[in-house]
């Protein structure tokens, strides 16, 4: 990657985060969808209305994320404003709506604009405005014009830079008031004598009449330094002389520390993507190559820089290579693939013409405008001479697959020991589960337990892979979650220890390198006397919520990412109360991953449909519903995953 490059990519992320800061000023929502009514970008005041973090709204259907009322009515999806301008294509559209954000009620002003373009498909982009009080919100325009309401901190000096007047904001930032800088410079501001040169030149600046704009650090009343925008502009009479200066601060010391954050984080991926053994390499929609590692130019025997930009398929043999883009095209057009998120073995080519075989896992991301894709490739040449090598010794290859087959049982033993033997008698707590083992020894387990005589605590997880060692992954897993063990309760405290703290510390303990394994996971505590759930998950599917007063299932989808990635994404909690007849779901993705013989998923569509019509049933009967759908579904396919079912019904 050139310099050149690396400095566009710089300053294009640099610019990004400005315009992101921009728009997180606004008082208005304001969201973006792609053409099937995803969420593609969303400001900080549509993240607040809705009430969940943006992370886990991209990509979501905006149809489900706000779902409408007109006339107290639930307004169908076809009439939301999302879905109208893209049916209709309409340049834009308003109207006045509700939105039930828990038990508020929110009277929302829309407005929607179709966007199109001659290279790009259609898009969405709706304005959200809270209109809950016509009176309020009309003195909240005429005060936004005053400059004592202003949300930034605002100066007005003589024009040598002295302090004549300050908003309440600036008291706010840097913790000042006017009496204490009133007819000082604003150099006062600067924290140290080393700025000097840099104050004069701003004054000097704005002095002939120039606007001086840019970053600096100043010190609060504290001595506490903060970052801003700072900006100055000259004021002048009727007759062009200079009278006042007016300087803007914008408080930026929260976004840089994200900022540095964020650099943080790309500078440890960067060098995980680097240093990685296996080869890694990033495509776009249009199988072009976008990044590859150094493991991936070794591997396949080219020098740096050479297949960046090149068809991904001059990696591939044929009859593979012919046929890529096409496979690829297909897939755009109709989102069905067989390999996305499934590990295989394929064949590939060096640049000497050699074929080698190769174990090949593609996952996918979607961002605004793009979709990429990246490919794991790991040689497996050398594990394919040991195959061929071990089959020519086939009674010794019968000895040990003896042998294997013990341990499997064995580990298969293991991951039912971990199953609860016996439910606890929690009262007002209805529990059903079902566990079907699949073909394979897998990493599923859950447990629902007494913490103590108040609180009782359920998780359920799903280890990466098969076999002995998810087995044991899952076993130590189990061990650490132990009832009565410090992870789960602060006896200091006497409370039980947050599920966001749960799962950061066995993030902590269970690393990916520790067993080349990660797991993701549902962990909750209920207080049985009020009915109070806190959770938190650790990329796992989330659990499904039904509400008796409402015919809807609601998502618990507050969390993190998968455990064993060193905490990427911080683990968020949620919390809920349950009122009486409410029923939770826990499950794993072997459930949703399940398929018949024509590929077809079961899906999450169809276990949120299944699972809504349990409504009325007991939590036995409910986790004996869903498995009968899901076996009808699967028509004696035989299971790859394990299909695990948690049940949980408040009485």
């Amino acid at each position: 990657m050139s310099a050149d490059f690396e400095k566009t990519i710089k300053e294009l992320r640099h610019t990004l985060g400005k315009l992101d800061v921009a728009f997180g000023a606004i008082k208005d929502a304001i969201v973006w969808t792609d053409k099937y009514g995803l969420i593609q970008w969303c400001n900080t005041t549509f993240e607040k209305l809705i009430g969940t973090p943006r992370v886990t709204l991209l990509n979501r259907s905006l149809m489900e994320i706000l779902p409408l009322y007109e006339k107290d009515s639930p307004l169908p999806e076809n009439l939301h404003p999302c879905r109208q301008v893209f049916n209709k294509q309409t340049s834009s559209m308003s109207g006045i709506y509700t939105f039930y954000r828990k038990n508020d009620e929110i009277p929302l002003e829309i407005h929607a604009e179709y966007v199109s373009s001659s290279t790009e498909p259609g898009s969405a982009v709706l304005v959200l405005r809270d209109i809950s009080d016509e009176k309020i919100n009309e003195e909240i325009r005429l005060q936004s014009k005053a400059l004592t309401a202003a949300s930034d901190a605002i100066i007005i000096t003589g024009p040598n830079g002295n302090f004549q007047w300050v908003n309440p904001a600036f008291f706010r930032l840097t913790g000042y008031q006017l009496s204490n800088v009133l007819n000082n410079d604003i150099s006062l501001l600067f924290p140290t004598n080393s700025d000097t040169n840099l104050y004069q030149g701003i004054i000097s600046k704005v002095r002939t009449g120039n606007v001086w704009k840019g970053e600096i650090s100043v010190n609060r009343k504290d001595a506490t330094l903060c970052q801003i925008i700072f900006n100055m502009t000259p004021v002048h009479n009727r007759n062009g002389e200079h009278t006042h200066c007016v300087a803007i601060m914008h408080d930026i010391t929260q976004w840089k520390i994200a900022e540095n954050k964020l650099t943080e984080n790309e500078a440890r991926l960067q060098a995980i993507f680097t240093t990685a053994v296996d080869a890694v390499i990033t495509i776009d929609m249009k199988g072009l190559i976008d990044s590859l590692n150094p493991a991936a130019e070794k591997m396949f025997g080219y020098e740096s820089g050479e297949l960046h930009g090149r068809n991904i398929n001059i990696l591939m043999p044929e009859p593979y290579k012919s046929c890529h883009d096409g496979y690829l095209k297909k897939y755009m057009s109709t989102g069905h693939s067989k390999i996305i998120g499934i590990g295989r073995e394929i064949v590939a080519q060096r640049r000497c013409g050699e074929i080698f075989p190769m174990e090949l896992s593609i996952s996918e991301v979607k961002l605004a405008k793009r979709h990429l894709f990246t490919a794991i490739i790991r040689d497996i040449s050398s594990r394919k001479t040991a195959e061929k090598a071990l089959q020519q010794a086939h009674e010794e290859l019968q000895t040990k697959q003896k042998l294997l087959n013990e341990d499997l049982r064995a580990a298969a033993d293991i991951q039912k020991s971990l199953l609860p033997h016996s439910l606890p008698n929690s009262g007002p707590i209805q529990i059903a589960w079902s566990f079907d083992p699949s073909t394979f020894v897998g990493g599923d387990i859950f447990n629902v337990f007494m913490i103590n005589e108040q609180y009782m605590a359920a998780y359920i997880l799903d280890v990466s892979g098969h076999g002995v060692t998810s087995a044991l992954v899952a076993v130590s897993v189990a061990q650490r979650l132990q009832p009565h063990g410090n992870l789960l309760f602060d006896y200091e405290l006497n409370m039980p220890v947050s599920p966001a703290k749960v799962l950061t510390t066995l993030d902590k303990e269970f690393p990916i390198e520790r067993f080349d394994k990660f797991f993701t996971m549902i962990y909750l505590v209920i207080d049985l006397q009020t009915g109070h759930i806190q959770y938190s998950g650790a990329g796992h599917p989330p659990p499904m919520l039904i509400n008796d007063t409402r015919d809807t299932v609601d998502l618990l989808d507050r969390g993190g990412s998968i455990i064993g990635l060193g905490n990427i994404i911080p683990f968020d909690e949620g919390e809920i109360t349950l009122s009486p007849h409410d029923i939770l779901l826990l499950y794993t993705d072997g459930v949703t991953e399940f398929s018949d013989k024509a590929d077809n998923l079961f899906g999450q569509d169809k276990l949120l449909k299944t699972f809504l019509q349990t409504k009325a049933m007991t939590a036995e009967q409910s986790v004996n519903y869903i498995y009968k759908e899901i076996t009808a579904f699967g028509k004696k396919t035989l299971l790859t995953d394990d299909i695990s079912l948690l049940v949980l019904k408040y009485r």
